[in-house]
């Protein structure tokens, strides 16, 4: 590779998720009219940075490979690009898997918030604190540390009046341990005691 092209491949390629996230903060700039945008643009590129060491990575082994490769520079050209391919095939490959493995992840925490929304509505606990029919709206989540433990609080209300003076919070506590969640609920507390009571860091379920 003559020394310009290899430092355009580098700085082009090695550094493509860097260039790409530039152009989606400034073209979402043309978009949007909001002085907040610019305050919080610049962390998608600073989260970009990590998969440049990706890109960097299939840019030395390409470059490596059309080094130590014999014979004329076609032939060493034609097993740099064979295995920039073969490389490119594994990075979407294992961005595919990741991809469905966070898809699947995300459509599993949604249909347990669903499910954690109807244990409320049918809950005891509940329908001892607002008699008739009730629904229940996700408030909050608060996950363990461990990915283990989480907790969900719903903001219940009689089914006809969402702002009712008689709504009151259902803290759920859900137990992931064995694989699939359990459900519990923690308190049910009034919308002014949740709101004294839920400080940073603090439990609503304790006065």
């Amino acid at each position: 590779m003559r020394v310009l092209g290899l430092i355009l491949f580098f700085l082009g390629f090695g550094l493509l998720p860097l260039w790409a996230s530039v152009a989606y903060v400034y073209l979402q700039s043309l978009r949007t009219t909001q002085a907040e945008y610019w305050a919080a643009a610049p962390w998608l590129i600073i989260a970009a940075l990590p998969f440049c060491s990706i890109t960097l990575a299939m840019a030395g082994i390409t470059y490596l490979v059309f080094w130590v490769t014999g014979g004329a520079r076609s032939r060493r050209l034609r097993r740099a690009v064979a295995c920039f391919f073969m490389l490119s095939l594994l990075v979407v490959a294992g961005a595919g898997i990741f991809w469905k493995r966070h898809a699947t992840r995300e459509a599993n925490i949604e249909a347990e918030k669903a499910a954690g929304r109807i244990y409320v509505e049918k809950s005891r606990e509940v329908a001892g604190a607002i008699p008739g029919r009730i629904r229940a709206g996700l408030s909050e989540s608060r996950v363990a540390r461990d990915g283990l433990a989480v907790r969900y609080i719903y903001y219940v209300y009689p089914e006809h009046d969402l702002v009712s003076a008689s709504a009151v919070m259902a803290v759920v506590d859900v137990s992931r341990s064995s694989g699939v969640a359990s459900f519990r609920i923690a308190c049910v507390v009034s919308k002014a005691d949740y709101k004294r009571r839920s400080v940073p860091g603090g439990d609503p379920c304790r006065g």
